[in-house]
């Protein structure tokens, strides 16, 4: 974060709605990513699998800042 955005690591640091947006992108990603590789090991069909990973986004994406 802090090559990304240098000062982010300044107690008074306030984010721009761009820079909040794209953190939550990345964590949207490795989220999605570490579920994945989970139902992977799983018994579940590929259909179940998918329906799993939507609901998980769509969970995510509600419960961002919408910045």
């Amino acid at each position: 974060m802090t090559k990304k955005y240098p000062g982010s690591n300044d107690p008074n640091f306030k984010a721009t709605p761009d820079q909040i947006k794209y953190v939550e992108g990345l964590f949207m990603d490795l989220a999605e990513t570490k579920f994945k590789r989970f139902f992977d090991q799983s018994k579940l069909s590929s259909d179940a699998k998918k329906k799993m990973l939507d609901l998980i986004r769509a969970d995510l994406e509600s419960k961002s800042t919408k910045a």
